[in-house]
């Protein structure tokens, strides 16, 4: 059978559902596509979907099989126009389906759900067939919307039925959903399994148990029905295009009658099918038969004559509806007691063989969280569920083994709290301090309590009336927060006053607000100039004392590299005696805030000193110098060839190489 996980259809019943039996709706897809061969939109070449009509004859079965409190309602997809839905009322219009143009799913869900969210029957599902995407929208959450499977309404089941061989997951994606749930959703990659798909997904929305197989000609089987079936539900078909058939089903030996019998031929065929209703077709064979629930009872089904294998499929109908037992109010944060029952004739269900065996589960649904559900005894089922606010909570009640499912749905209301209330610190005192050079804190912890509803509450805080230049910092720490007063560096004095508060506001599951002002309390003393600036201070002195060495070194200047002079006794004497280089000499290199300098006494020696010296030279920039005198140093005038004193004003100027200096006896050239 088809199962799968049923989870919750989040809304609570608009009214009580009192009426019997079961609304089931087909949205059948007539599209040519179907039935004949056809070129998807990449122009690919595909085989007709479904080209012997097996989706017509499923939707013939269960229409043949419903009767009393069960209806069955077929939408098709309408032959011509884009908008609109095709009703199909009975079994020759379900029979001689034509096909539609294109996939037109918007009038079919929308009537679809017309009629199960307005149905008051007791059970309610849909059924879609299909092999494509939608010609009428591009967006696979437009179905869901078409059907209102994520809003407020009457909820119904689903089984989408996908005919794609080979796996198509855009195309699929459409249909998938279409399905309330993921696990409604099935791609059949066997045209051949359409049939039992559709009386299995009968079987399902009747909450009962499937039987399925295949005869052949001549072959029979057996089956017991035991207590509290109500009725048994049969169906043969043949599996393929084999022609009619014969068959019987007998309950202790006595037949009993077929209550409809026919085929899916139809009065038209296409131009790319045109054997699509010529014989031999596909025929089927549908018996409905009461029984003793108190019971038990053996059956059999045989075939006679069959030009080829049949199916069949045995549906032992259980009159087992789910309830919810939500009378009791819960409270707030307290666990409350979920109960829920299956219900026989009327009376609680409580057979416990029947609940030990076929993976019987039970479970509830409350604001989406699960709540798995307990035999405790008599029939009744029970799990513990915390609501978190005092809303009404939508409750959904599942009772599944491998062949059933049934639902219940009621609500469980909930006792309003009282309001919101905060309790906790008074004040938060941080003391005084001074304020540092970088910013300072002062920490104290918090504690904000409240009533009932407080554990499950958003808590937030704001400020006010905090001194400029201050701030307040919260963390969580354990079971409250810690708050930490924070101080600017280099700041002003900060004083609190009597407006300065943190304030926490609570806002709970009710959406109940409640407010706390806490004092705060603290005072800093304004920051010390040099505690505040002292580094500032000592990094212009350091760069000051950095700057004054480096220029103590790079601003004294050098004699030229090739700069010499030559000292003799005699003028003459000067070609033939050496040229000293000034830089060799004593003192003739810059030092540390110290230019170049060479001093020569009245006897033409070098000393390191310029005590003692007649005169001395010192480097005053690139190539030039300055002769500072002590004595009367004379220079050859070349015009008059007769020695002359150096004024001031030449000395400042500085040395004329290849210039004769005279002072006394001691003659230099300077080259």
């Amino acid at each position: 059978m088809i199962a799968g996980l049923l989870a919750l259809v989040a809304t609570a019943l608009a009214g009580p559902s009192t009426e019997p039996g079961t609304e089931l709706v087909i949205v059948l897809d007539n599209s040519c596509s179907m039935i004949e061969p056809h070129s998807t939109k990449d122009q690919l070449q595909k085989p007709a979907a479904d080209p012997d009509r097996r989706a017509v004859l499923g939707a013939q079965i269960v229409d043949a099989l419903a009767a009393g409190d069960d209806r069955v309602q077929v939408l098709a997809f309408p032959l011509q126009e884009r908008t609109g839905v095709l009703e199909v009322d009975g079994p020759a219009a379900i029979r001689d389906i034509g096909p539609a143009s294109g996939t037109w799913f918007t009038g079919p869900l929308e009537r679809a759900r017309q009629i199960l969210v307005g149905s008051s029957k007791r059970d309610r599902m849909l059924i879609v067939l299909s092999d494509g995407a939608p010609t009428d929208y591009d967006q696979p959450a437009r179905g869901r919307e078409l059907l209102g499977l994520d809003q407020d309404g009457r909820a119904f089941e689903t089984l989408v039925l996908g005919l794609f061989p080979d796996e198509e997951p855009e195309a699929e994606g459409f249909l998938r959903a279409l399905a309330r749930f993921p696990e409604d959703y099935h791609r059949v990659d066997d045209g051949g399994a359409v049939v039992s798909h559709f009386t299995e997904g009968y079987a399902r929305a009747l909450g009962s148990k499937a039987l399925t197989g295949t005869l052949s000609s001549g072959g029979s089987t057996s089956f017991d029905v035991g207590r509290y079936v109500t009725e048994v539900l049969a169906v043969t078909t043949t599996v393929d295009r084999s022609g009619p058939y014969s068959a019987e089903l007998k309950r202790g030996g006595r037949t009993v009658p077929v209550q409809a019998a026919g085929d899916n031929g139809c009065s038209h065929g296409t131009r790319k099918n045109p054997a699509l209703c010529n014989p031999p077709r596909m025929h089927f064979q549908t018996w409905r038969a009461s029984h003793d629930p108190a019971r038990p009872s053996s059956w059999s089904l045989t075939v006679p004559r069959a030009g080829g294998d049949v199916a069949y499929g045995v549906i032992l109908r259980y009159d087992l509806f789910a309830e919810v037992d939500a009378t009791e109010p819960a409270k707030v944060d307290t666990p409350a007691k979920i109960r829920a029952r299956l219900t026989w004739n009327g009376e609680t269900f409580d057979d416990a063989e029947f609940f030990g065996k076929d993976g019987f589960t039970a479970e509830a649904i409350a604001n989406g969280e699960r709540v798995p559900l307990t035999h405790v005894g008599g029939g009744v089922f029970e799990g513990d569920y915390t609501p978190r606010s005092s809303r009404p909570v939508p409750v959904v009640v599942r009772f599944t083994n491998t062949w059933m499912q049934k639902l219940g749905q009621g609500t469980l209301s909930v006792v309003k709290p009282p309001p919101l209330e905060l309790a906790g610190t008074e004040v938060l005192d941080f003391g005084s301090w001074r304020g540092g050079r970088w910013a300072t804190t002062s920490c104290q912890a918090l504690t904000v309590v409240g009533n009932h509803g407080f554990d499950h509450a958003t808590v937030q805080f704001d400020f006010r009336g905090l001194p400029a230049g201050s701030s307040l910092e919260l963390a969580p720490s354990g079971q409250g927060w810690q708050v930490c007063a924070r101080a600017k560096g280099c700041c002003g004095t900060l004083d609190t006053d009597a407006t300065t508060a943190l304030v926490a506001r609570a806002t709970d599951a009710e959406g109940s607000t409640a407010e706390r002002a806490v004092r705060v309390v603290f005072h800093v003393d304004r920051t010390g100039f040099l505690k505040c600036w002292w580094p500032w201070i000592c990094a212009l002195l350091t760069l000051l004392v950095v700057f004054w060495f480096l220029y103590g070194w790079i601003r004294p200047h050098d004699f030229d590299e090739e700069l010499t002079v030559r000292i003799a006794g005699s003028e003459r004497q000067l070609s033939r005696s050496a040229a000293l280089v000034l830089r060799e000499q004593p003192r003739g290199r810059r030092g540390f805030y110290r230019n170049a300098r060479v001093s020569l006494t009245h006897a033409g020696d070098f000393v390191a000193k310029t005590r003692g010296a007649a005169f001395w030279i010192e480097a005053t920039g690139s190539g030039e110098t300055t002769i500072h005198l002590q004595g009367p140093l004379e220079v050859m005038d070349r015009r008059t060839k007769q020695w002359k004193p150096l004024t001031p004003e030449e000395a400042a100027d500085g040395l004329r190489t290849n210039i004769v200096y005279r002072l006394g006896d001691v003659y230099y050239r300077f080259q």
